[in-house]
């Protein structure tokens, strides 16, 4: 079992999801999980089932990995309350997540994430994915609007590296 780092970038509908090696930060996983909007009758069970769905993709890829820290960006606050329900949803799953491996989570603000990796808090989503590849990482080819969901939660990790907590953990 590998020692590990897991990154996210939670979502509903897309939950960027990357897994590194604790010694060098190699990639072992870089993942774009998807949810589509079904069929229910109720909205509120179809949040329900997508989250359901989403725990069990999570688990499957983690399972074979010693997951010792996670990593994300800090939470905001959406526009709107369909937007707030969504995102409840996949932070409740990184919640019992985190319990049920007793496991931290460390977070960084979107703003100190860029500055970290671009050396400007205004970055766009484009420039986080170039100073990505400048640092040596090759991103896998996949459509732009699945690509920044697991860039963000690699820029995470590299980010959170520099935190008080995130080094008590991995030392």
């Amino acid at each position: 079992m590998s020692e590990a780092i897991l990154g996210v970038d939670p979502g509903l509908g897309n939950f960027g999801l990357v897994i590194v090696n604790k010694e060098n930060l190699d990639i072992l996983e870089f993942h774009c999980l998807q949810t589509k909007k079904g069929k229910s009758r109720l909205a509120a069970e179809d949040v329900f089932l997508r989250g359901q769905q989403l725990t069990r993709n999570i688990n499957d890829i983690i399972e074979p990995y010693d997951i010792g820290i996670v990593c994300a960006e800090s939470f905001s606050y959406p526009r709107n309350s369909a937007a707030s329900a969504k995102m409840a949803i996949s932070w409740g799953i990184i919640c019992a997540l985190t319990e049920q491996l007793k496991i931290p989570l460390v977070m960084d603000s979107p703003q100190a994430i860029k500055k970290t990796l671009t050396g400007t808090s205004k970055a766009s989503k484009e420039d986080v994915q170039m100073a990505l590849t400048q640092k040596g990482y090759k991103l896998p080819k996949m459509a732009k609007a699945k690509l920044e969901h697991p860039s963000d939660a690699l820029s995470s990790i590299l980010a959170c590296q520099h935190t008080q907590i995130f080094r008590a953990c991995i030392n």
